[in-house]
């Protein structure tokens, strides 16, 4: 058995994967998923409630509620930004019974499953650095070509797209009807 394992899904490149964590729970002692609304909704739709709680209770298993998240700023000037955003002051038993109330139309149910779970998770900042690192990586070429390359190859597989990388910039060649 192996010691640990962070799961971090991405709810349009890599959403979360109930039989991942299972796995995971198997192989690992301790595996860590860091989750947002989207992969709340899917576990929800996935699992019932008491489920859902049972889960969150084994041991080996703890998921962690991201507080923050990159995304893009923009001005009134049209100039724009990368930046790390932070929910400011987040209520996670309120998030969690709006995400249920949203997804199971039972606003008992909603309240015991939030106050319960709420309880049961970690609460995830990025480190202090981060946006420093994200502005860094966003100005070295190689890092967006590859990061661009492999959005694309794994996005649009079936599209007829090639992707080849010439001279440090990246050409686009096929059918593009999206």
């Amino acid at each position: 058995m192996f010691e640990k394992v962070l799961i971090r899904p991405n709810s349009t490149t890599r959403p979360i994967d109930l039989g991942q964590i299972l796995e995971s729970m198997f192989f690992y002692q301790n595996t860590t998923v860091h989750v947002g609304r989207p992969e709340i909704i899917t576990l929800l739709n996935k699992l019932n409630n008491d489920t859902f709680v049972e889960l969150l209770k084994r041991p080996e298993l703890k998921l962690a509620y991201r507080q923050d998240s990159p995304g893009v700023l923009s001005g009134n000037k049209g100039e724009f930004g990368i930046s790390n955003i932070m929910h400011s002051e987040l209520d996670l038993e309120e998030q969690l019974f709006k995400i249920a109330q949203e997804t199971t139309n039972d606003k008992n149910r909603s309240k015991d499953f939030s106050k319960k779970v709420s309880n049961l998770l970690d609460i995830y900042e990025s480190p202090k650095d981060f946006n420093k690192t994200l502005l860094e990586e966003l100005q070295n070429k190689d890092y967006r070509n590859a990061v661009l390359l492999s959005t694309i190859s794994n996005n649009f597989p079936n599209h007829g797209l090639q992707v080849t990388k010439k001279q440090s910039s990246l050409n686009l060649v096929g059918n593009h009807s999206y």
